[in-house]
């Protein structure tokens, strides 16, 4: 709760605001609910699931394997939705209720999973009081309704696979994207309103086999297989006939796509013919290894090239600041494409339940701050609203208020190309301290063996005032270590050294231009400064005649990027 000097401060701020003479579009569409009545069931389990994909999959077997022992099973699948921590009906249904048994393959095992099921209460949908239900229930049929349509979900969002972004040939070349939409609903005042975002998912051209083809010419011999195996194992790929996403953990060179494997039924047949079969997908090179890759307990055989690598090449995420900077007119457009996205079955499905989507955004009147000093090293810069902060930021010091890094330790892989970008980061940012006033010592230097436990390695020296991780492409690597120094209390700062880094087939691994990694290591030094809590910059919202609050502050999220501010950025 704010005291009456802090609301006061607060309205004269405000006050000292211009209103826009326009209004302003949110990019919220209200909701029209009828007046129904929602069964809301509790789902418990013996032993919980290690997470939410894998409950809320259990928990929709169950549900298939109820309702197909029920008359007009077809119907009733419209009027159950789950989360897996909940399932809400249109009816009561007694035979939900009660202990349950669903029987599931992990790895290479059956298990029985046993799962509790039990009525809490009813939802009633009224105007007179929105506050007493729950946005949990709108946002899981959403869900399902977005499931209904042509929509393709990749992780938490929603895309159109069928409508790629049509891209410069040159782009073409390198990369996808498909176009997306962040959604969620959340109750506003007196009502609920659905909150729509737009979403880019890039994709790189460049898949396993590509790569795999780069090293094999690189290295000719008996230390091929391992070449593969440390450029590979540990990256993140999605097939690129479903976009499901997988970590890489093993490569099986005993094997080829035209080995045979076992069916669910018991059948046996070669990849080829299976991915011919059921993903219409031709394979071209018989030969290839097969990789071997993990999502959550999940193990399966994959085919390299047919398998995405996840990373992102410094050349495509040059472009991307150009490609997807959308200006307001079209996020706007781009937003209003959600309901014709729905279509007809998506529609439907929210009918069914009671809910209409409003065409059109809602409107609301903004207000303009006045213009503001940027606060750094203890000195007030005024700020041009219009050209931004680059050129402050580039002349950033923090001679007075900068935390001494005397006790820092570099963990990094034996590895191309971490060894390399060890060398080339360490000097530069030493270097960056000087210019800036941070003042840096020398680090101590911890190498981790190829393919050898980040952890276990940093376990061996001195707890130290703060650490960076140089690694390789290794996700399991990256959690192993964040858990590790988050449990400790070790300011950490991680960088992925194949993000800058380019690999050339008679040098070796070469890094990005010299500007490039003297702003890198320039962010790197502010961000284990901010990571030691040191405020780089600070700005006084409040103007002069105001009493300032001295135990507030005030949040601001960042929604649009001007086109111009990334074209400065990416012209470096």
């Amino acid at each position: 709760m704010l005291s009456h000097d802090q609301e006061m401060a607060l309205s004269s701020m405000f006050s000292s605001m211009r209103v826009q003479p326009g209004g302003l579009l949110a990019n919220f569409f209200k909701l029209e609910l009828e007046a129904r009545v929602y069964y809301h069931y509790a789902v418990g389990f013996e032993s919980a699931p290690q997470t939410e994909v894998i409950r809320r999959r259990l928990v929709n077997l169950l549900l298939r394997q109820i309702l197909s022992q029920q008359r007009d099973s077809d119907s009733l699948r419209n009027q159950i939705v789950t989360d897996g921590t909940s399932i809400f009906a249109l009816n009561a249904f007694p035979f939900l209720n009660g202990q349950h048994v669903v029987r599931q393959t992990v790895g290479t095992h059956a298990v029985d999973f046993q799962i509790d099921i039990q009525f809490v209460r009813q939802v009633r949908i009224t105007d007179e009081a929105p506050e007493l239900v729950p946005d949990q229930i709108f946002n899981v049929v959403l869900s399902k309704a977005m499931d209904r349509s042509n929509l393709k979900r990749i992780a938490r969002n929603y895309y159109r696979p069928d409508d790629p972004l049509q891209l410069p040939p040159r782009s073409a070349q390198l990369m996808q994207i498909l176009p997306g939409f962040l959604s969620r609903i959340t109750r506003r005042g007196h009502g609920f309103l659905l909150n729509v975002g737009i979403a880019h998912k890039v994709f790189s051209r460049e898949t396993v086999h590509d790569v795999a083809e780069k090293v094999r010419r690189m290295h000719r011999g008996p230390d091929l297989q391992e070449a593969l195996l440390d450029k590979l194992c540990g990256a993140s790929i999605t097939t690129r006939y479903n976009y499901a996403t997988y970590t890489i953990t093993d490569l099986d060179f005993a094997r080829n796509p035209r080995s045979q494997f076992e069916l669910r039924d018991g059948t046996m047949t070669s990849f080829v013919d299976y991915f011919r079969g059921v993903w219409k997908c031709d394979i071209r090179d018989k030969n290839q290894f097969l990789i071997c890759a993990s999502r959550g307990s999940q193990e399966i055989f994959l085919i390299p090239e047919l398998c995405l690598l996840n990373d992102l090449s410094p050349e495509i995420r040059q472009e991307l600041p150009r490609i997807c900077s959308v200006k307001a007119a079209q996020r706007t457009a781009r937003a209003l494409e959600f309901r014709p996205a729905l279509g007809e079955a998506g529609e439907e499905f929210l009918r069914t339940w009671g809910i209409s989507i409003a065409p059109h955004m809602v409107q609301c009147q903004g207000r303009t701050l006045p213009p503001q000093q940027l606060i750094i090293d203890n000195k007030a810069t005024p700020v041009d609203s219009e050209r931004g902060w680059n050129l402050e930021m580039a002349r950033l010091t923090l001679e007075h208020t900068a935390c001494k890094i005397d006790r820092w330790i570099v963990l990094y892989e034996d590895a191309p190309p971490a060894t390399t970008v060890k060398d080339v980061f360490v000097t530069n940012m030493q270097n960056m301290a000087r210019t800036i006033h941070i003042p840096m010592g020398a680090p101590r230097m911890a190498v981790v063996p190829r393919r050898g436990d980040f952890v276990e390695t940093l376990k061996q020296h001195p707890v130290p005032q703060i650490l960076l991780v140089i690694f390789n492409q290794a996700a399991n690597q990256y959690d192993r270590v964040k858990r590790f120094t988050c449990a400790q209390g070790i300011p950490t700062q991680m960088v992925l050294a194949d993000k800058h880094a380019r690999e050339d087939p008679r040098k070796g691994y070469l890094l990005n231009d010299g500007s490039y990694v003297r702003t890198i290591c320039s962010k790197l030094l502010c961000a284990l400064q901010y990571k030691m809590g040191v405020p780089l910059y600070t700005m006084d919202l409040y103007p002069p005649q105001c009493n300032k609050p001295k135990s507030s502050f005030i949040i601001g999220i960042d929604v649009f990027h001007d086109r111009r501010t990334f074209d400065r950025q990416t012209k470096r």
